[in-house]
């Protein structure tokens, strides 16, 4: 047994320093590793805790799962970026709704390793770490973070091309201007919104005095060269298939009246406070925990950078909110999720407010209270998408008895077509196509609403040769069923209708289901 008074004071001063047996807080290696792990544990429980508890994910989820069907360079609402990063991970996991949650995750997990990549350039690595801590905590990077929408999926390209931008410009390199190109065209390709961050940037690199260079200028137009290289195809399928995301996004973005405006505006920065609240929460308890400490500084609390840098921080924090803020007042129809993306330089911002204390003593209360709020935000959020919704008979997407369903319409088909034939082609909106298409043996191809022009790969003859199975919302507060899908049941050799409990406790509200059987012309013509 070794007596701990035979070890010297370096020895147990190491020892003391050691957070949870494993990570020196005072070496930055060990700073590193504990900002990957605190990432990990980040991403799985958010992952574990949804899997287990929500029976089908959000909407935008469904759609990511009915454009994967088919690889394209645009799809009728957004660009394809997020829909290609759900079809890889689907091509290695599978086709699952958790895949749909990791989809989303994964790339959180990667915009807070930049986060952190981006807090080492301004401060030092302990306080890197802290800014991870509070940025994860974010509603957007936490309880949205489910949501594999373009909105999530834009947050590490965002990341990335800051964290280029920044390196661009202190370090040099033509090479990380091509990439930083490269980083902004993927940004377009995932969300159009990623106009805001180039207008922030741009004012951010116009102020900067190291690009007072003619010479540093021609390697931001060399930037923006790789980025229309990078944009081309999807460029070319906008022209081909006359701007559907563009006519979707002026839709979206469309002007309301004047006291409609004022009201949208004031819904949207009631939304943002809301969603920054487990940040500012947190911050709040850090200080009032360690009100009483004095100023101790014996690890240097904040290295002194660039004042660039710090401008580079502040710009980037406030910029992309001040910007929309001004286009709701100039008339814009706002939406509370495009900011979703705004808050990606915050986590380092609200560093500065942490109390000014013994830099490991404040790592630790930091990590408790984040880590705390961590799991706080995923338990809530599990509860109320499974025990709290049941117990209050409501229906919610996390909720839906999706295998029940899928499998009542595996029955009726074979019921008429027999069952060794399968389901090549079933008609519904994204919801409920994108359930049965997870759920149901035949993994159909979903053709939405019977609309060729929101589901271009399916081809005009496929519908007579495979015929279709129809899935229709047939609840009393549902919409009306569109145009085309009226149009097609009236080709249907078979209509029944199916209810069944929404809720798992069997209680509550019911799930009404009419199914429809479109024959195809000459059985075993299809080719899927």
């Amino acid at each position: 047994m070794t007596d701990s008074s035979l070890q010297s004071p370096d020895t147990l001063a190491t020892t003391r320093k050691k957070w949870l047996g494993y990570f020196d807080l005072s070496k930055p290696a060990d700073l590193a590793k504990l900002t990957g792990c605190f990432v990990v544990f980040h991403v799985l429980l958010w992952l574990i805790l949804t899997t287990l508890t929500h029976r089908a994910p959000h909407w935008d989820n469904m759609e990511e799962i009915v454009w994967a069907q088919s690889f394209e360079w645009g799809y009728y609402k957004h660009p394809p970026f997020s829909t290609w990063v759900y079809t890889f991970w689907t091509s290695i996991l599978g086709q699952h709704f958790w895949v749909t949650y990791f989809s989303s995750l994964f790339n959180i997990g990667l915009m807070l390793l930049i986060i952190w990549r981006i807090a080492l350039m301004v401060m030092n690595p302990a306080r890197a770490v802290m800014a991870v801590v509070l940025s994860s905590i974010i509603f957007y990077h936490s309880v949205h973070g489910i949501i594999s929408d373009q909105n999530t999926l834009q947050l590490m390209p965002i990341a990335l091309m800051a964290w280029l931008m920044l390196l661009a410009v202190r370090v040099g390199g033509w090479w990380r201007w091509v990439l930083m190109g490269i980083a902004a065209a993927i940004c377009l390709l995932t969300k159009y919104s990623a106009v805001v961050w180039f207008a922030v940037m741009g004012i951010w690199l116009l102020q900067d005095s190291r690009m007072r260079n003619w010479r540093i200028w021609a390697l931001v137009l060399l930037s923006i060269a790789s980025c229309l290289i990078a944009l081309w195809p999807h460029i070319d399928w906008l022209i081909r298939e006359n701007y559907p995301t563009f006519r979707y996004a002026e839709y979206q973005a469309g002007g309301r009246g004047v006291s409609e405006n004022w009201s949208k505006l004031g819904g949207f920065l009631s939304s943002q406070a809301a969603r920054l609240a487990p940040l500012l929460i947190a911050v709040g308890i850090i200080r009032y925990h360690l009100r009483k400490d004095a100023v101790i500084e014996r690890i240097a609390l904040v290295d002194q950078p660039l004042q660039a840098e710090w401008r580079f921080v502040d710009v980037l924090g406030l910029g992309p909110m001040l910007l929309t803020i001004v286009l709701g007042i100039a008339g814009v129809n706002l939406n509370a999720n495009w900011a979703v993306t705004f808050f990606i330089i915050t986590g380092v911002w609200a560093v500065r407010f942490l109390p000014k204390v013994d830099t490991v003593r404040l790592l630790k209360t930091v990590l408790a209270v984040g880590i705390a709020m961590d799991i706080a935000l995923a338990t809530g959020e599990a509860l109320s998408g499974g025990l709290v919704v049941d117990l209050m008979k409501r229906q919610s997407r996390a909720n839906f008895p999706a295998e029940q369903y899928a499998a009542l319409l595996d029955k009726a088909w074979a019921e008429h077509m027999g069952p060794d034939t399968p389901v090549s082609l079933a008609v519904a909106d994204e919801w409920f196509g994108g359930t049965y298409l997870v759920e149901s043996k035949h993994k159909p191809l979903i053709f939405l609403d019977g609309y060729y022009s929101e589901t271009p790969w399916i081809k005009r003859d496929m519908l007579q040769n495979c015929g279709a199975l129809m899935i229709i919302d047939r609840r009393e507060d549902s919409a009306p069923p569109r145009p085309n899908v009226i149009e097609l049941l009236k080709k249907a050799s078979w209509r029944g209708q199916f209810e069944i409990p929404w809720t798992r406790t069997g209680k509550g509200e019911q799930l009404q289901i009419e199914w429809a059987i479109i024959e195809p012309a000459v059985k075993g013509a299809c080719k899927k």
